[in-house]
């Protein structure tokens, strides 16, 4: 499972923090637009 994942909850939760953020700004800004 993910959640004991051998990488840590570091490498399994940074990125997707960091897709979020993205996707938050993306997302936000194609919801501007429509």
């Amino acid at each position: 499972g993910w959640r004991y994942n051998s990488g840590g909850f570091d490498q399994i939760f940074l990125p997707p923090s960091q897709n979020c953020t993205t996707s938050s700004a993306t997302g936000a800004s194609s919801w501007s637009k429509n």
